[in-house]
């Protein structure tokens, strides 16, 4: 296994303190990410349940990094270090947008780092949806789940 970092990047057309919840309050995050466990504070819990990905261990972690609405670090037991990065922009339909980086580092063999990127945009695609009022409703999305589908789990 090989060292990895993925980084995505999303804009968001509203502003920080809506994404940012998004990210920290577990039920927002389980609207888009999946079953979650959150205590949002620097050594807190931050765990995860895949939803999305049927047979992906759940994830386990701490945060060890947090400034409100700027920047959030997950330590996971599996699933790497995950490095959130929040930045406000001019813009948008309310005024501001939010810049969203999004690092994955984690240990990987090759041929897999694709299909953690692929899981990683599907989720993107899906905190987008919730954050215009469309979350993931999860019993759906896993009856039209098919091992090997390349379907994003969004509502119907």
């Amino acid at each position: 296994m090989t060292l990895r970092l993925l980084v995505l990047e999303r804009d968001y057309d509203l502003p920080t303190s809506i994404v940012w919840d998004a990210f920290v309050d577990p039920v927002l995050v389980s609207g888009w990410l999946g079953g979650a466990h959150i205590d949002a504070v620097l050594d807190g819990r931050y765990d995860l349940d895949w939803l999305g990905s049927p047979g992906c261990a759940p994830s386990r972690g701490i945060i060890v990094h947090l400034a409100e609405q700027q920047r959030l670090t997950v330590e996971t037991e599996l699933h790497g270090r995950l490095d959130i990065a929040f930045t406000a922009v001019e813009g948008g339909s309310r005024g501001t947008s939010t810049h969203v980086r999004l690092a994955v580092k984690l240990e990987i063999d090759a041929p897999f780092e694709a299909q953690v990127r692929r899981v990683w945009v599907s989720s993107l695609d899906q905190l987008g949806a919730l954050l215009h009022g469309h979350p993931v409703e999860w019993g759906a999305a896993m009856r039209r789940h098919r091992p090997g589908s390349s379907e994003r789990f969004t509502r119907p």
